[in-house]
């Protein structure tokens, strides 16, 4: 009886460790491009005069995270 008991606490352990793994997963790939957004967004704040800040979108649009949005937005 007590061996059951150790084997049903240790397969909970596994368990939780498991669904801590996959939330600690899904999470990084949530806040990693808020993140960058978060990054360009303060560098265009920085950016004085209108030709740099379209200077400035125009090459973040090169950027692996806006090329799906900018191919998407050329309808």
């Amino acid at each position: 009886m007590v061996i059951l008991g150790a084997m049903v606490l240790l397969a909970t352990f596994i368990l939780f460790l498991i669904v801590l793994c996959i939330i600690i997963n899904f999470a990084k790939k949530i806040t990693n491009p808020i993140s960058i957004l978060t990054t360009f967004t303060n560098e265009l704040k920085k950016k004085q005069s209108i030709h740099d800040k379209r200077d400035f979108v125009n090459s973040i649009l090169e950027k692996d995270i806006f090329r799906k949005l900018n191919e998407a937005w050329k309808v």
